[in-house]
This record gives structure tokens, C-alpha cells and sequence, in this order.
């Protein structure tokens, strides 16, 4: 079953809040002017469907390898070789990274619109100069905190997902389980302190995508066709999780809140495109790429945050256990992988 999900798996699109973690921790970062889109960047199923490929078969080499009795002297050279080829998939969609760049920008803040030109950087420089302890409190000490409201799982615990990395040698993703309403509290805690929340969630559930709202009552369904589902009313998120009608399946940002309202800006990484009737609705060409979020349907299908442990406090119940690494590890097939 494990080696079925990871090649189930393989290669898509998104991840969890480690692998952006990992990927920036070697590789660095890049202002979009230095590596722009292309039109496989927003069109991504030939890069990922031959992507699986070629891991699918490297996978497939190394363990006909190891079956046959060869050690790492032979396993190796395979595993190289699919990484090379993987890397010329990504290059040939994607274009090759720069090596260093060099970094200039308009600042809109200001009344004057000043133009700055920073200098020359690599990836690695330009992390450290705009992901630092002073703008972002750095990427590390953001802490996950996730609603898995099954019994089995109970709250104030830390947890980790076996195998739930993207990268060799690093920590598979793991969180604390506080709860629904803790994830709200702290999500508008952090919004409050100017610092936007990364969250994951079923997107597809109760979702107008021109429209740009995710509303729990936005499409009675069981009424239009007489039928009594587990996603009706009077079913628990839990039970949802166990059927896999709601798991995490995309990531978006929490940009603000409406308490009155009992209501969500959700910034989308799909584009200006998307959404667009959303912005004639909110009277304001600021909107597009945004979309709005019932209160309701955060409650069955939001799932993680993640949020500088700033928020949190010292005696955040699980917090001490996950910096030790002391997680229930859960299987890479759980609703919650």
C-alpha cells in the first residue's frame, strides 16, 4: 500500500507548507520579473503527466535492482540518471532558474513612487534578503496546526505523516490538532498582526470558481435530487474525512476577515482570471484572484494553517512535543496525508 500511494502520487501540483519550507531552504527565491511564467507554468498536465513517467519508471528500475540483490553501488547510478531526466522535463516547461539576477522595483507605497535598484543576487542572497527574521520571522518558526476532529486523533497531540516530504534527508510535514475554532482564533490573530495565513482545504466542495465563494448552503443538492448523503446535514466532519468527501486537496491564503458577516478573503494562486465575476460583485478591479469564504464552510472544510509560533505562546499544548519530534506518525494514506 505504501509503495501504491507514492506512486500514485509521484508528481502533482501544490504540497504542504514543508516542501515550500525545504524548497526555499536550498534552492532560494526568485522575483517573478527574474523567471517569468510561461504557459506550462499555468498549464501544468503535460509537465506533471510526463514527470510521473519518468519517476514511475526510475522507481520501477531501482526496485527490480534491489529484488535482483544490487546494493547502492547499483541503485545509484539509476537514481541519478531519473533525476536527470526529471530535471530536463521541469527545464524544458519551465525554463532553467537564474544563476543571479539582478533586482530593481517601483516603490507604491510611497507617495513619490521612488525607484530602488538593489544590486545583483543569487537565489540564495535574494532569500536571505526578503525571507528574513525581519520581514517574515523566517520560515522555520511557522508552526501547522490542523481540525482532524476523528476520535482517534484526539486534540492538543502532535502529529506527522509518514513519508510526507518532498525532499531526501528532510522532516516529513507534522502539526499540532487544536481544533476548528482554534484554527479561526489564531488565523484572525495573525490577519490582525498583518501576516496572511497559508491554509489548506477540500476547495472543490460547495464552490461557484466564476463566482469565487465557498458557501456550506451555496447548493442544495440532496433537495434537487432527493437523495441523503454523508455530506448532508447532520453529519460530522469526521465521518466526511473517513468517506474521503472532504479532504485536503488545494492550498490558499487568508487575506482577511469579516466577523459580522461570518465571512473569508480567500486570495487563489489561479490567476486574475479566476473568480471574475467575484470582482464585479465586490465593485472593485482589486478583487480579481480573491474570492469569499462562508464562515460555515470553514468549519467542514478547512483543515491546516500554518502561523509563526509568535501567536502561539511557549505552553501552546503540542508544541513542545512537535519541536522534539515526539509525533503519532500516521500513515501517507490517511485522509489528512
Amino acid at each position: 500500500r505504501l509503495v501504491n500511494s507514492l506512486l500514485t502520487h509521484v508528481a502533482h501540483d501544490g504540497g504542504w507548507w514543508n516542501y515550500l519550507v525545504n524548497l526555499v531552504g536550498k534552492y532560494g527565491v526568485v522575483p517573478k520579473e527574474a523567471m517569468g511564467e510561461t504557459f506550462n507554468s499555468g498549464n501544468t498536465h503535460q509537465m506533471d503527466a510526463r514527470l510521473q513517467t519518468v519517476l514511475r519508471a526510475t522507481a520501477w528500475k531501482i526496485r527490480e535492482a534491489v529484488l535482483a540483490g544490487a546494493g547502492a553501488e547499483t541503485t545509484a547510478p539509476i537514481v541519478e540518471a531519473g533525476l536527470k531526466d526529471a530535471h530536463r522535463v521541469l527545464a524544458t516547461h519551465l525554463g532553467l532558474p537564474p544563476e543571479r539576477f539582478v533586482w530593481q522595483y517601483r516603490d507604491s507605497s510611497g507617495t513619490d513612487k521612488e525607484f530602488h535598484r538593489e544590486g545583483e543576487f543569487t537565489p540564495l542572497e535574494f532569500r536571505d534578503r526578503v525571507l528574513s527574521d525581519e520581514f517574515t520571522g523566517g520560515l522555520e518558526n511557522y508552526v501547522c496546526l490542523v481540525d482532524d476532529p476523528r476520535e482517534e486523533n484526539p486534540y492538543g497531540a502532535a502529529y506527522s505523516v509518514a513519508e510526507g516530504t518532498n525532499m531526501w534527508g528532510t522532516a516529513d510535514t507534522s502539526y499540532i490538532n487544536v481544533g476548528v475554532s482554534e484554527l479561526k482564533r489564531i488565523a484572525k490573530a495573525s490577519i490582525d498582526a498583518g501576516e496572511p495565513v497559508w491554509f489548506a482545504c477540500e476547495v472543490n466542495r460547495q464552490f461557484a470558481a466564476a463566482l469565487g465563494i465557498w458557501n456550506a448552503d451555496l447548493y442544495e443538492r440532496d433537495a434537487l435530487y432527493g437523495t441523503t448523503t454523508v455530506s448532508g446535514p447532520g453529519t460530522s466532519k469526521a465521518d466526511q474525512m473517513r468517506t474521503r468527501e472532504s479532504m485536503p486537496t488545494h492550498g490558499m491564503v487568508l487575506t482577511g476577515y469579516d466577523n459580522e458577516a461570518g465571512t473569508w478573503r480567500v486570495e487563489n494562486s489561479w490567476g486574475t482570471k479566476s473568480h471574475g465575476e467575484h470582482a464585479k460583485l465586490a465593485g472593485a478591479g482589486s478583487m480579481k484572484g480573491y474570492g469569499t469564504m462562508k464562515d460555515s464552510w470553514f468549519d467542514d472544510n478547512v483543515f491546516q494553517i500554518a502561523v509563526h509560533r509568535r501567536l502561539l505562546g511557549d505552553d501552546f499544548p503540542g508544541l513542545d512535543a512537535l519541536d522534539r519530534g515526539e509525533t503519532t506518525v500516521l500513515p501517507i494514506w490517511d485522509a489528512m496525508a
